[in-house]
């Protein structure tokens, strides 16, 4: 990934959720005392304003990334230290050793379950001709 400012992040994790900055705003202040406004948005994503510690650990939770990827410290988007699942770290490792694997998850993790179910049937009917 190029390198992107804590707006560039925002707005691209916003717009992967498919949400417009209003429906953003209703989706992430559900419950929250200290709403956050679109102007609010409008401004971290044109880098005009960065949010204060609070707020940004409560925008890293909700897109599920860490406070690093946000703010453009790091590319990894999530952190997975050893004690962590191992299925979860044997997929990591795999991905960094075969690039085109993570092609394959980041496609087929956006699609609908049935697109999901249909591509695990047509690998299951794969794997099976050249084990």
């Amino acid at each position: 990934m190029l390198k992107m400012t804590f707006g560039q992040r925002l707005r691209l994790l916003r717009l992967e959720m498919g949400l417009n900055q209003i429906q953003f705003c209703s989706s992430f202040n559900a419950g929250r005392a200290h709403p956050l406004t679109t102007a609010s948005i409008s401004q971290y994503e044109h880098d005009k304003r960065i949010p204060e510690h609070k707020r940004l650990l409560e925008l890293a939770e909700y897109f599920r990334v860490t406070t690093d990827f946000l703010l453009g410290v790091s590319d990894n988007r999530h952190s997975v230290s050893e004690s962590e699942d191992p299925d979860v770290r044997a997929i990591l490792d795999l991905i960094q050793e075969a690039p085109e694997l993570k092609l394959l998850f980041m496609k087929t993790g956006r699609l609908a379950p049935e697109g999901r179910e249909e591509i695990a049937r047509l690998l299951e009917k794969s794997l099976q001709k050249y084990r």
